[in-house]
């Protein structure tokens, strides 16, 4: 009896081993997958969100008053940053202005 309950337990443990492989070999296809941002990107968005982080710090740190416009400005910058990042997976592909 207790062989068959261990042979039924070994059959129901079996997928979710081979599941976790198969999630290990994923994992292991997306990590070879980078993002990359364009240098337009990166001289002009970029550089822009970094100047209004450093001024919404100051005026933070001089004890200004919070201005919550300025802060979502930021914010739907750096997500127009966000989408802006393409995907690769091959070094070859990334075209030279993502270079």
């Amino acid at each position: 009896m207790s062989d068959l309950i261990k042979r039924a337990q070994s059959l129901i443990e079996a997928p979710s081993k081979a599941r976790k492989q198969l999630d290990k070999l994923r994992k292991d296809k997306e990590s070879r997958q980078f993002m990359r941002l364009s240098k337009q990107t990166i001289k002009g968005d970029f550089f822009d969100a970094e100047r209004q982080m450093r001024s919404l710090y100051t005026l933070a740190k001089n004890g200004t008053d919070y201005d919550r416009g300025r802060m979502q400005a930021l914010i739907k910058k750096l997500q127009k940053i966000d989408k802006s990042a393409a995907l690769y997976s091959d070094r070859k592909d990334v075209p030279k202005n993502y270079q």
